[in-house]
């Protein structure tokens, strides 16, 4: 882009602008001979031939060349913009190329130790949480363990069958005992009296029978 703009410059002030300032001294050469022509003929047809060509001159001068040099002008003043902004372009691809030769590499290990610093974090609170649990198991299994010594220490030292197990039987069997002698004896006089009662009932029948 620049070397185009340099030789755009170049196209202008070698050809286009020294060539109409050229084609100006060469039409101001001009003049004199048509002014005698006018001074000589007196007529109107020369005067307008000699306008027109004054008039060719001037536009050449004011427009023409004008533009031409503006566009010179823009040309050369263009040149170190671009120029600016071949150096941004070029630091822009040195940063690129840092880019890809050194942050790319540093973010990539950035994430790489992000994601391990995660893993990290999550296997430490797996295992905090395996000690833990642990930790509560072993005390509650020992909590469990004395519970259960000490309940086996009290039934293993302590007799099958309690003392007071013996005497409450003892005293249920003597209790039924008495209960069952009392028993036998009421029977036994229940059955005394019946036989009393049926033997005088038996002689009370007989009387009856004789006196009848």
């Amino acid at each position: 882009m620049y070397e185009h703009n340099i030789q755009y410059y170049m196209e202008l002030e070698k050809k286009y602008v020294v060539a109409g300032q050229m084609k100006i001294e060469e039409l101001k050469q001009l003049v004199p001979s048509y002014e005698e022509k006018k001074a000589a003929s007196g007529n109107q047809l020369a005067q307008m031939e000699l306008d027109t060509l004054r008039n060719g001159i001037q536009a050449l001068e004011e427009e023409r060349v004008y533009d031409l040099d503006m566009a010179r002008m823009v040309a050369l003043q263009t040149a170190p913009q671009i120029r600016l902004l071949q150096r941004g372009n070029t630091k822009l691809i040195g940063k690129i190329n840092s880019a890809f030769i050194i942050t790319i590499p540093i973010f990539k290990n950035g994430i790489i130790q992000a994601v391990t610093a995660k893993r990290q974090k999550l296997v430490a609170d797996s295992m905090s949480e395996l000690d833990r649990r642990t930790n509560e198991m072993l005390k509650r299994n020992a909590e469990n363990i004395s519970s259960q010594s000490v309940e086996i220490a009290k039934l293993s030292g302590r007799p099958s069958i309690d003392i007071e197990t013996i005497e409450s039987s003892f005293n249920t069997i003597v209790q039924g005992m008495k209960e069952t002698k009392q028993i036998e004896e009421e029977n036994k006089r229940l059955r005394e009296d019946g036989t009393k009662r049926m033997l005088e009932l038996q002689d009370n029948i007989k009387r009856a029978a004789l006196e009848s």
